[in-house]
């Protein structure tokens, strides 16, 4: 009888036991639980900080390349501004001083022909070879005083200076010209209108100099937010190696730039060459 007593007693102890532990296990748990949450809120919070401060360190480095870029745009707008502005000084220097000077040397010329002795062939040959000299000067001054500033661009508008452009080409290069303009570059600003005119010119020059085409394309549209010139040429092309880019190019990236575009040169299928330039316009 001893031992089922004995037996029942344990287990009464060990009930006890339980029923006394279990409210310290239900305050460990109580415990638990908040801290858990707590650590993970603290957890989420950290990846969501360390997200926003990514977010916010390339949000700064965006914006100072932004500046940086906007502060060399700026840079070569000025830059740009300055040459233009030289070459119509330079130009109107040429025009007024040395081009005047010619005029009346050749004036003075044709005096001196007019009184010379008729009976001295060797001078009167002589005073005739200094005049067409100075006439060569004179026309030489006169076409580098409108190359630095084309004065069709001023007078005529864009397109009919860029058409002469072509014309003068394809009489020195014997092309077909195909060349379309939307008149609404006419009411665009000074320096996008002389920008996409010296484009035009690199362009041209690059495909006499080296393209060996026969044919050219020059088409320029404008629509409400940009300005669009595609330039096409039936020549070598750019070959295997890409495009070689010299100063003439180069210049051409420059000023397209400043005018915040872009540029794109592509190979053709057939033998040829492609440039698209894009420019906004300001609103």
């Amino acid at each position: 009888m001893a031992d089922p007593l004995l037996f029942c007693l344990c287990h009464v102890r060990l009930f006890h036991g339980w029923i006394m532990e279990e409210p310290q296990a239900i305050d460990f748990l109580s415990t638990l639980i908040p801290f858990t949450v707590v650590v993970f809120i603290i957890a989420i919070g950290v990846i969501l900080l360390t997200q926003q401060f990514r977010k916010n360190l390339l949000k700064q480095q965006l914006e100072q390349e932004g500046l940086k870029a906007g502060y060399q745009r700026d840079l070569l707008q000025a830059s740009i501004r300055v040459q233009e502005n030289e070459r119509k000084r330079f130009a109107q220097d040429l025009h007024d001083e040395l081009g005047a000077a010619l005029s009346i040397s050749r004036m003075q010329l044709k005096q001196l022909e007019a009184t010379a002795d008729k009976n001295d062939g060797a001078d009167l040959e002589s005073l005739k070879n200094i005049r067409e000299t100075i006439e060569n000067a004179l026309s030489a001054t006169r076409r580098i005083s409108h190359e630095l500033v084309p004065v069709q661009l001023a007078n005529l508008g864009w397109s009919k200076a860029v058409e002469s452009l072509l014309d003068k080409a394809r009489d020195a290069g014997k092309w077909e010209v195909d060349f379309d303009c939307s008149s609404a570059i006419e009411k665009e600003d000074w320096q996008v209108k002389i920008g996409l005119y010296r484009m035009c010119a690199e362009l041209i020059n690059n495909s006499l100099k080296h393209a060996n085409a026969d044919s050219v394309q020059l088409h320029l549209q404008v629509n409400e937010d940009y300005i669009t010139c595609i330039y096409k040429d039936n020549g070598v092309g750019l070959g295997d190696s890409g495009i070689v880019k010299g100063v003439g190019l180069r210049s051409l990236e420059g000023r397209v730039m400043a005018l915040n575009g872009s540029i794109a040169f592509q190979k053709e299928p057939n033998p040829g060459f492609k440039a698209e330039v894009c420019i906004p316009r300001k609103g």
